[in-house]
């Protein structure tokens, strides 16, 4: 196994790919202390042991092999937290770019690549001429070295687009809420509406159908970097409707309240005006949630949708201490017409 560990300027890493499963590692974090990155090797083979080795793409050498301590997993261990240090402990050491190297001590390590940091004196040169050869040399690779011409910085990644619709939470305060880092079964239950506000009117659009859940949304307190899941059951009987996996790291979808949305999995679902639902966040321990206390929200249908903060599995569901108009997380989904409305009021000027 190969992991490339880069500095910490937002430059991707193996794990950091869209397709990373949330249910497998967590994606590493930037440590805050020595600026290297840190995180957990999962699924080794167990009956092995494996050597660990850094490879360093300044110099093309591989740092010798460690102590057993801090150099080798052992047999028997299937995870390794990889260590927050480098082999060079400068601070220019810690901040550049290193390549984890993880492979069955059985097999032969990679060969060394002897370097030598002063060039061999050639006979009969004084030092005055060996030094005039170096800068001739240098000269000579420098011209010869291709140039590109009118060379552009790389223009900055588009912001991810917001979800199509209408975002059920039309408001949201997270001011002095707890980040929580557990992994739990968290979010609120409410009651599905049966209007939908027409953003072009003073008021709300009857609807002659019902609403469709297109997307589902979490929201992402500092420092989040996972995939996780976002599903919505029917509160009583515990099935589930939709479900999206959501990436804080690379988002399909941002709201203009900050919500990281995916659309939901198989396509729009209709929701049963009147029943109760159960919007729930399958937090995974890699990304932190804001503890309902300090979570208010508003939402389409105002108080007769009876938001109420719940954690655990539908349909064994335990009221949150933050009770109604709170909700863990916070969690959001976007809703679309299935049919056509009746507008009950003339549009804005």
């Amino acid at each position: 196994m190969v992991a490339y560990l880069p500095q910490t300027d937002g430059n991707p890493s193996h794990s950091d790919s869209p397709s990373a499963s949330p249910s497998t590692s967590c994606r590493p974090n930037p440590n805050a202390t020595t600026g290297a990155y840190s995180g957990l090797l999962v699924h080794l083979s167990a009956s092995v042991a494996h050597r660990v080795m850094w490879f360093n793409p300044r110099t093309g050498n591989y740092s010798a092999p460690t102590t057993a301590a801090s150099g080798v997993v052992p047999a028997g261990a299937s995870n390794w937290s990889i260590p927050a240090t480098r082999p060079l402990s400068t601070p220019a050491g810690m901040a550049s770019d290193w390549v984890l190297l993880v492979e069955p001590e059985s097999q032969p390590p990679p060969q060394m690549v002897p370097r030598t940091t002063l060039r061999t004196r050639r006979a009969g040169r004084s030092a005055e001429e060996e030094a005039a050869a170096a800068a001739a040399a240098a000269k000579e690779a420098e011209r010869n070295e291709p140039r590109e011409q009118n060379t552009l910085a790389p223009a900055p990644a588009p912001a991810p687009p917001k979800p199509p619709g209408t975002s059920w939470v039309t408001n949201v305060s997270t001011t002095g809420a707890r980040v929580r880092p557990e992994a739990s079964a968290i979010g609120c239950t409410f009651t599905s509406p049966s209007v939908l506000p027409d953003l072009l009117t003073t008021s709300s659009s009857t609807m002659t159908g019902s609403l469709a859940v297109t997307h589902l949304c979490r929201g992402t307190p500092p420092g989040s970097r996972n995939v996780e899941t976002v599903v919505l059951y029917e509160a009583g009987s515990g099935a589930v409707v939709a479900s999206a996996d959501t990436d804080a790291l690379h988002p399909a979808f941002v709201d203009a309240l900050g919500f990281v949305c995916s659309g939901v999995a198989g396509g729009p679902v209709k929701l049963t005006p009147g029943l109760q639902y159960a919007l729930m966040l399958e937090a995974n321990g890699c990304d932190g949630w804001y503890d309902d206390t300090g979570v208010t929200v508003a939402v389409v249908g105002g108080a007769a949708a009876n938001v109420s903060s719940v954690y655990g599995t539908p349909p064994q569901l335990q009221p949150g201490g933050g009770g109604a108009g709170h909700c863990y997380g916070p969690l959001n989904m976007y809703l679309a017409p299935t049919t056509t409305t009746t507008t009950t009021s003339s549009k804005r000027l």
